[in-house]
């Protein structure tokens, strides 16, 4: 019987029942160490790492310190990462930047634009500023263009510009300058020349102060700051040399200043702009955090309060522990208990639904006869009712009501008469066919009832 299948055969090279498949196990071992190659230099597992979304280019003059960990932002919030780094149409002069971006929905125009920036202020990390342009421009269709995109001045592009020949202009001029001050009779001929001096005069007259003495004033305080200057030789020697070190570091790296000073406008434009953001997040901040001032000042004090109501509320809790056990049956009892009501209620919802609809308004309803309202008139009725004399006579069981009959009562045999007739009418229209013939001893049998208890 052939042995069951195991990993063992596919990457052991001679199986353990003696045969094997050598070419297969080679290809699945070389297909598995190619995968993890891939995987280490991609940072991520091939097949199994797809992302979703649409991939954009950037062309950048240079993308220093961005990598496939740089995220890519709008108005400060991820839309997509960077994926890779290559060159530019202009591999020594530009690189292009591709970008992953997974936020559905983001349309790129036309007129978009990027830059990188430093993520904090400190620099570091950077990450990708994405403008995604203007609505009515139309959709881009390709990277976006160098004139469109900006980099984060570092200090070392600063300081590049002094890499060039500008060390050697400045000794040049000042060479120059040198040999301008040695010829004294040149100098002279061009004084002879300026013509006649009392413009000059005339504009150094300000120097001279607005208060008498003033320009001797300043003569003398800076003869005391040179004496003093004099007295401190060491650390005037210190400074000097101190001061020499400085400006042989800058003139080594003049031409990186140079250019420093070429960026410092858009440097400074990004750093209004971080600034204005900032601003604005302050100025919502501040009222939020004066309104929030007094709430947390109460619920310092709220928590306080509660943390020892809560260790009040620990004690009678493990106290309900016991009474909770006990109630454990009462609530099995409730719970038969609903499933029989839950009948019962449903079968009095239409009782009470008679007693809200019919009942209660009649009840509040005003008699034309009595000028009551009927529920006015129920104890009076019931109290006649329990002083009334009842028996047995020809027709049954009566129940016969104490209303006197007389001159001083609301109620004699002419109006029982007239109220007869006028039940017998009333009937007789209400009456279904073959019903109209019973209404004549009805209202006979009741006119009969209030004259025989009327009587003494």
């Amino acid at each position: 019987m052939r042995p069951a299948f195991s990993f063992r055969d596919l990457v052991d090279p001679v199986a353990s029942r003696g045969g094997g498949h050598p070419l297969r196990t080679g290809a699945i071992v070389l297909a598995l160490g190619v995968l993890v190659v891939v995987a280490v230099f991609l940072n991520a597992v091939p097949i199994l790492d797809a992302q979703s979304g649409y991939t954009l280019r950037a062309t950048f003059a240079q993308a220093n310190n961005v990598s496939n960990l740089t995220p890519v932002r709008v108005d400060g919030v991820d839309v997509g990462e960077v994926t890779s780094v290559g060159p530019g149409p202009d591999p020594r002069r530009s690189s292009t930047v591709s970008m992953l971006i997974s936020k559905s929905g983001l349309v790129i125009h036309s007129d978009a634009s990027a830059e990188i920036r430093w993520r904090t202020i400190l620099g570091g990390n950077m990450y990708i500023d994405l403008n995604p342009g203007s609505p009515d421009a139309p959709a881009l269709h390709g990277p976006i263009p160098l004139s469109h995109t900006a980099d984060q001045v570092e200090l070392d592009d600063v300081l590049r510009l002094y890499n060039g020949g500008t060390v050697q202009a400045q000794r040049s001029m000042l060479r120059g300058l040198s040999a301008t001050l040695a010829a004294p009779a040149g100098i002279d001929r061009s004084i002879g020349a300026l013509g006649d001096l009392r413009t000059v005069g005339a504009g150094l007259a300000p120097y001279q102060g607005t208060l008498p003495g003033d320009l001797s004033g300043l003569v003398a305080s800076s003869a005391h700051a040179v004496r003093e200057l004099g007295a401190s030789t060491a650390d005037l020697q210190n400074l000097v040399s101190g001061a020499a070190a400085t400006l042989d570091a800058v003139d080594v790296q003049k031409v990186a200043l140079g250019r420093a000073l070429a960026l410092s406008p858009s440097t400074l434009a990004a750093t209004l702009s971080t600034s204005h953001r900032l601003d604005t997040t302050l100025r919502l901040l501040t009222p939020l955090a004066a309104h929030l001032e007094p709430g947390a000042a109460r619920l310092a004090r709220t928590a306080d309060v509660a943390q020892a109501a809560l260790a009040q509320l620990t004690r009678v809790l493990a106290d309900a522990r016991p009474l909770l056990a006990a109630a454990r049956p009462t609530f099995a009892h409730l719970a038969s208990l609903a499933g029989t009501g839950t009948p019962l209620i449903s079968a009095l919802r239409a009782p009470l639904a008679r007693l809200n609809t019919n009942i209660l308004p009649w009840l509040s309803q005003r008699s034309s006869f009595t000028r009551l309202r009927n529920y006015e008139s129920v104890g009076p009725f019931f109290s006649v009712l329990d002083n009334a004399a009842a028996g047995y006579d020809a027709s049954g069981f009566r129940l016969y009501l104490s209303t006197l009959l007389g001159s001083a009562s609301v109620i004699d045999e002419a109006n029982l008469i007239q109220s007869e007739r006028a039940l017998s009418a009333g009937c007789r229209a209400a009456a279904k066919p073959g019903q109209a013939a019973g209404c004549g001893a009805v209202t006979r049998l009741l006119t009969g009832m209030f004259l025989r208890s009327g009587r003494p």
